[in-house]
């Protein structure tokens, strides 16, 4: 698993990997040269970000047709559909729920990534950039 962030919670999580002997099998990774190159080798997008600054990240995940998580919030309203073309998650319990069933339905994860790659065409430049400076 590949976690990518340089956000806050990063010496926390590389704790958590520590404590659960993970290192093996979780790497936190930096987001300084952008997203891009780890959304061509993910299965799953897991959505934190409660800032609208984070949006195009989201956006550029259901572009790349990856299923997202996200945590609720008016901007992930916006871009996502709640089991249609992605899950939107009321808080960590559910967001952690919603992260393990996608990991375990193969057809459940296929079928929110086919439906977030076609967001792309639903959401253009102007409604996008409308919602994130709704959202600052």
């Amino acid at each position: 698993m590949t976690i990518v962030g340089d956000g806050a919670s990063k010496a926390n999580l590389n704790r958590l990997i520590a404590k659960h002997y993970l290192q093996a099998s979780a790497e936190i990774a930096s987001a300084a040269a952008g997203i891009e190159p780890f959304l061509a080798q993910a299965d799953i997008f897991a959505y934190t970000a409660s800032k609208a600054a984070r949006a195009d990240e989201l956006l550029d995940a259901m572009a790349s047709k990856l299923p997202a998580v996200a945590l609720d919030s008016a901007l992930a309203r916006e871009l996502i559909t709640d089991c249609v073309n992605g899950v939107l998650a009321a808080d960590e319990a559910a967001f952690v729920h919603a992260l393990d069933a996608l990991m375990v339905d193969w057809g459940y994860r296929v079928g929110l990534a086919v439906c977030a790659g076609q967001e792309r065409d639903k959401k253009p430049l102007k409604e996008f950039v409308r919602v994130v400076w709704e959202n600052l």
